[in-house]
């Protein structure tokens, strides 16, 4: 399903429940769709079942994950439209914060640029 980074200063769930939220955006995983179970999921990754769990009660709070008791979890027909249009707004806040640090600590727009661009090559 995905990859975690062991090496991240990112918490395991985290990393795993923003996967889910990018999987979602890019249309890999659809409204309807059902997920791995808790189980699963953990087996697949190699990690204790209690952080998916976690990250997953995270995806219920988020309304990104729905649980149907005996059927699994499948993801919520409204997260499509709703989480695109909020993590591009969140992508976007982030990106202006990080400028304004950058600009603050002295670095030129053009190296700025030049981060970006290698970001993007990553």
């Amino acid at each position: 399903m995905f990859e975690l980074d062991n090496k991240s200063r990112l918490p395991i769930y985290e990393q795993i429940v923003n996967e889910m939220q990018a999987q979602v955006v890019k249309g890999i995983l659809e409204p309807g769709d059902r997920v791995p179970s808790i189980r699963e999921l953990a087996a697949l990754l190699g990690i204790n079942p209690n952080t998916v769990s976690k990250a997953y009660q995270e995806l219920e709070r988020l309304e990104i994950l729905s649980t149907v008791k005996g059927r699994g979890t499948f993801i919520t027909e409204q997260t499509g439209k709703m989480l695109s249009e909020k993590t591009l707004l969140d992508a976007k806040k982030r990106l202006k914060e990080a400028v304004i640090h950058l600009k603050a600590l002295g670095i030129s727009e053009i190296e700025i640029n030049n981060w970006v661009k290698e970001a993007e090559e990553e």
